[in-house]
């Protein structure tokens, strides 16, 4: 058993409509750990970002699961 970061990455989003072109930037990290013998691996992630155009404002999103290998 062990704790690891899983992968960190940084996105850039754009949405084009007719009005306005919003533009936004999130970073994603989080844990997970890994049970060898029953094969499951726990995660958390976290996704905090910033919408930059048309407006500032903060944007969050998390997910926690369970993924079997086999």
């Amino acid at each position: 058993m062990g704790i690891a970061i899983t992968t960190v990455a940084i996105r850039i989003t754009t949405m084009t409509t007719i009005q306005t072109s919003p533009l936004a930037g999130r970073f994603t990290g989080g844990l997970s750990c890994y049970f060898p013998a029953p094969h499951i691996e726990v995660f958390v992630d976290a996704s905090p970002g910033l919408w930059l155009i048309p407006e500032t404002d903060f944007l969050i999103g998390a997910a926690i699961g369970v993924r079997y290998y086999f």
